[in-house]
């Protein structure tokens, strides 16, 4: 269990993971509004998500500093100025679909570890899902929802109390 707790706090946000996750499922929920979805179960506020949507949701907030980290950015305590934002926005562009097929990448490790493989149709008593192929091969709607995470991210982490910085302005 130690190595578990240390790598929360090795994502950047310590003790703020939970809050996080929660805000990660918030803009889900905004997301999807009132449109059906595949697990009916993920369409619940956060007090009632089973512990395996939970989970799903923490390890997406966890993945967010190692995405960032790969195009020069991290997380630092503390509100983001107006050039900040900027800053970040120009390099998630940039790299918005090498973000996000790291993003797509991170789900699907996240979902391998709770047992789920390819199917094609989703089974959730099977832990099957058709989702589970490489990001360039998902339909392009469902890129868009990788998109839509990275676009996302410097206002999540900035809920949170955390900011988006270039890493040499950190001093790294």
């Amino acid at each position: 269990m130690d190595d578990f707790y240390k790598k929360l706090a090795a994502t950047g946000f310590e003790d703020n993971v939970e809050e996080l996750a929660k805000r990660i499922h918030a803009q889900y929920l905004t997301q999807i509004g009132e449109q059906p979805v595949a697990n009916p179960d993920s369409a619940k506020p956060w007090d009632e998500l089973t512990p395996d949507l939970k989970a799903s949701n923490r390890a997406a907030a966890q993945r967010i500093t190692d995405i960032l980290a790969a195009v020069g950015l991290t997380c630092i305590p503390g509100k983001a100025t107006s050039a900040e934002l900027d800053d970040v926005e120009k390099v998630l562009k940039t790299n918005l679909d090498l973000l996000a097929t790291m993003e797509h990448e991170g789900w699907m490790d996240e979902k391998r570890r709770q047992g789920w493989t390819f199917g094609e149709t989703r089974d959730n008593a099977q832990l099957k899902h058709p989702l589970m192929i490489p990001y360039c091969d998902l339909p392009e709607i469902e890129k868009d929802k990788d998109r839509d995470s990275i676009r996302n991210y410097a206002s999540r982490v900035g809920e949170a109390g955390y900011k988006i910085v270039l890493k040499r302005a950190t001093n790294e």
